[in-house]
């Protein structure tokens, strides 16, 4: 990719103008990391950089940006250019085209992403921002209070650069994102929920929610978010939380939701007015759901059993009884749900956080962490649609008008069936339906 984009860059030299990389490429060459994209900036003009390439695409001519093919990679070329006022504290009212690379480095935000290198790896970096990231500052270019008040979304940005760079913010800087943080009730939600996700996606994700708590920035944004997160102090953050890094992104989200206590029906509001995807809100509604079912139906397991534990076979008789909750929990809310609840759980068991705080529960739990999967397996069903026998076959042959009894009747064989407490047979199925249709009604 770096060798097709340099191909750019020579193209536009030898057309007699200046070309570099330029963004996050840079950054993240200098401090060693992988690399995902690369940007290029250039003294052409947009409209002589489409001469130059004339495949490339004109993603956005006003600002002064083509997207250039090259190699079978797309790379964004931007014209060196400076920015007027900016308007609702988030886009600039119009730009200028300028001829040199340090006039455009001046209107970027920090210092680590206002560095330059031509196609022969010589960095021009007049900000220091390859000494910035040696000594791990994050630090704003030219005067802080001014580059959040032309983009409030830079203080976001700045939180998450600071986490996933491990980087601790300068002094000045900090104190002008929170003078500021009023502002971003400015962004709109989905450009904050972009910046939140691709923190908690990153390597250090509570370095992040840290500073979010101590900056208290959530607390301002367009839309109410109603979480705890908004609230915490630093020293607030439960243990689970301080260890995210140590598992998977995909569950990062369940175990904050878990952490700040939300229900089955506060999670699609939420993620709702994050802008998540409607399916994204509804895996945490699954989770958040299959997790307060199971902890009640389990603790009316224990309550069942007794609470004897110095009953040798009190154990062993909740044991036995565990598997059966969990099944039902997978019937109601589904077996991703399921396999989500485990990981969850097994890592904040490992984190040393109390799942549930009764010893009897966590110790039911301990169980399905050990023996989820393997129940998930035993399930003959996991699905009403998986049952031998349809609804409306089941109406026919017990002749009864339709009515809620089919549905409670549905649910119970579809239990019997995934319990395996009744074989999966279309004769077992109406058998069993007939003879225990009259507690249905």
């Amino acid at each position: 990719m770096m060798e097709e984009a340099g191909r750019v860059l020579a193209r536009l030299e030898e057309a007699g103008y200046t070309a570099f990389f330029v963004g996050g490429f840079v950054r993240d060459n200098v401090s060693g990391r992988e690399i995902h994209d690369i940007d290029l900036a250039s003294s052409a003009s947009p409209e002589k950089a489409l001469e130059l390439f004339p495949n490339a695409i004109p993603t956005g001519l006003k600002h002064g940006t083509i997207t250039v093919k090259q190699g079978g990679f797309l790379f964004e070329l931007t014209t060196f250019r400076k920015e007027s006022e900016y308007e609702d504290f988030r886009r600039p009212s119009g730009v200028e085209f300028v001829s040199e690379i340090e006039e455009d480095l001046r209107r970027r935000d920090f210092t680590i992403n206002a560095m330059a290198m031509d196609r022969h790896g010589k960095l021009f970096d007049p900000f220091d921002g390859a000494g910035d990231l040696q000594r791990g500052i994050l630090r704003a270019v030219g005067e802080p209070d001014q580059r959040f008040r032309e983009d409030a979304l830079r203080m976001m940005r700045c939180i998450r650069f600071a986490a996933n760079y491990r980087l601790q913010v300068e002094k000045e800087t900090w104190l002008a994102l929170l003078a500021n943080a009023r502002l971003l009730k400015h962004i709109a939600m989905e450009r904050v929920r972009s910046e939140l996700e691709r923190m908690m996606e990153g390597p250090f994700p509570e370095d992040g929610l840290k500073l979010l708590a101590d900056s208290r920035l959530l607390r301002h944004t367009k839309e109410r978010l109603a979480f705890e997160l908004a609230d915490w102090t630093s020293n607030q953050l439960p243990e689970a939380v301080l260890r995210l890094s140590r598992t998977t992104p995909e569950i990062r989200w369940l175990v904050l939701a878990k952490a700040m206590n939300l229900g089955q029906l506060d999670a699609e509001p939420l993620w709702r007015v994050l802008t998540f995807p409607a399916k994204e809100g509804k895996r945490v509604a699954a989770f958040l759901g299959f997790d307060q079912f199971l902890h009640r139906e389990l603790a009316e397991t224990v309550d069942s059993q007794g609470r004897d534990h110095a009953d040798p076979d009190w154990l062993t008789i909740l044991a036995e009884a565990v598997p059966v909750p969990f099944k039902r929990a997978v019937l109601l809310f589904g077996e991703s749900a399921a396999k989500e609840w485990i990981l969850t759980a097994d890592f904040l068991t490992q984190t040393g956080s109390s799942w549930w705080p009764e010893e009897a529960l966590q110790t039911a739990v301990e169980k399905l962490i050990r023996e989820g999967e393997e129940f998930l397996r035993q399930m003959p069903v996991k699905r009403m649609d998986e049952l031998a026998l349809g609804g409306s076959e089941l109406q026919a042959a017990l002749n009864r008008s339709p009515g809620p009894w089919m549905g409670k009747l549905m649910r119970k064989l579809v239990e019997e069936v995934a319990c395996s407490r009744l074989p999966n047979g279309r004769e077992e199925l109406l058998n069993w339906a007939m003879e225990r249709q009259g507690e249905f009604t």
